[in-house]
């Protein structure tokens, strides 16, 4: 306000000087001109609130997403809830920003034993570490009601950079029109993954989620019901040579959700995609490396949950079309994995608190490597024939100190094809804002 009354009070004197400096036409000009800046300024304090700063300003162009955390989104249809949460939680400012930061103590034992490059080493099996294992900023820029940009920034394996984890394109506005296209890197739009700890993922999720793909994802939703058909390009061999220098790959999702006024709901999905060799999961990252071989294999997911006031079960199942051949030219077969999770979110203390307790298998699936949950540094995964056969996975999530805060003890236990056994114990600490 101070501000504004200076401006105000320089202004004026000086069209005052000038005014009587000039004949009486200009003075009559200036005179209008002054009148007519007087009442703009009058305007402007009357707009002012006790207090404003340039802060106030930026607040009608750019907003947090605290009400509907970014990192909190579905991996797999993360486009998607973009859109709603433009209409649901206003994320219609011309940018909208957000963060995660997540630190993971932990320790893990066993007899699970990760063989090194010397003869005799070991890269994994008995330890403990405490890093700071996500950080990331996302940016959403609204440019208009029908096209909006996303991208998100996490630090690179090379040090003090950074690298893009998402970026992309959307046209679409659900208010009008349930048609949505999205162009960029982001997950495939194949399964939902909903059976994971917070720091842990099961089998299923690492074998089969697809991460960041430049794809052209079409999509469409209403009243619960999601279709998406993508396009990508085809994966890498062990040689990082491209199985077909084209945009090859292809995904079909179908999903729909349905909620009730007693608390009732329900979801079930299905998703195909062409060929999963080279993409960026453990599965295709098994052929990448060599460790199979073989033709064109496609995958198959069916998944659904179904929810009760504060319980909620989620269930899923993913499979490979063919079998894989064996880095010594053996038939390794048709490839499955399968998970199921049990939540409780009951209300302690004035603060929803979740209990959960998961369960995952897998088939056919010795020679793909997995990529363990402990020592982040180095982000270790099985060797050959060391692949994770049956997994559970338990934890406690509550909200501290604020709504976006969670603390979350975990317990992840595994055992391999080889019958060696791994236990993983967390206390994940993220935060949203």
């Amino acid at each position: 306000m101070k501000h504004i009354k200076l401006l105000s009070t320089v202004v004026l004197a000086g069209l005052s000087l000038t005014a009587f400096a000039d004949d009486s036409q200009a003075t009559v000009q200036q005179q209008a001109q002054l009148n007519s800046l007087s009442a703009q300024i009058s305007q402007l304090q009357a707009q002012q609130k006790p207090g404003a700063t340039v802060g106030s300003v930026l607040g009608n162009n750019v907003m947090f997403d605290t009400d509907d955390p970014f990192g909190m989104m579905s991996d797999t249809n993360f486009n998607l809830q973009i859109l709603q949460a433009r209409q649901s939680s206003g994320f219609n400012k011309p940018v909208v920003l957000g963060a995660y930061l997540e630190a993971d103590p932990q320790v893990w034992w066993g007899s699970l034993n990760v063989p090194g490059a010397t003869p005799g080493s070991s890269v994994y099996n008995n330890g403990s570490s405490l890093y700071l294992t996500t950080a990331k900023l996302y940016t959403l820029g609204n440019i208009n009601n029908w096209v909006s940009t996303f991208f998100s920034l996490q630090p690179a394996t090379t040090r003090f950079s950074t690298t893009f984890d998402q970026a992309f394109i959307t046209f679409g506005d659900l208010s009008k029109n349930p048609l949505f296209l999205t162009i960029g890197r982001s997950y495939l739009p194949f399964g939902t993954f909903a059976g994971n700890g917070p720091w842990s993922n099961s089998i299923t999720t690492n074998a089969f989620r697809t991460s960041m793909t430049n794809q052209i994802n079409l999509g469409f939703y209403q009243n619960g019901l999601t279709l998406n058909f993508a396009l990508a390009n085809s994966g890498t061999n062990a040689q990082n040579i491209s199985y077909d220098n084209n945009i090859s790959d292809f995904v079909y999702n179908v999903y729909y959700t349905k909620s009730y006024a007693n608390s009732f709901n329900y979801s079930v999905g299905a998703s195909y995609l062409s060929d999963i060799r080279g993409l960026t999961n453990d599965v295709g990252g098994a052929y990448a490396a060599g460790n199979l071989t073989g033709g064109k294999n496609g995958a198959y997911d069916v998944n659904g949950s179904i929810g009760y006031k504060q319980f909620i079960l989620n269930a899923e199942y993913v499979s490979t079309v063919n079998s894989a051949t064996n880095a010594n030219g053996t038939s390794n077969g048709i490839m499955s994995s399968w998970m199921t999770t049990l939540s409780y979110a009951p209300v302690l203390a004035g603060k929803i608190t979740t209990f959960s307790i998961g369960y995952s298998g897998s088939n056919n699936m010795a020679n793909v490597p997995y990529n363990l949950s402990g020592s982040f540094n180095t982000s270790p995964f099985t060797a050959q024939g060391q692949g994770f056969r049956n997994q559970w996975i338990a934890f406690v999530q509550r909200p501290v100190l604020f709504k976006n805060m969670y603390i979350s003890p975990e317990i992840d236990y595994a055992q391999t094809y080889n019958n060696q056994d791994t236990w993983t114990g967390t206390v994940d600490i993220s935060v949203y804002f």
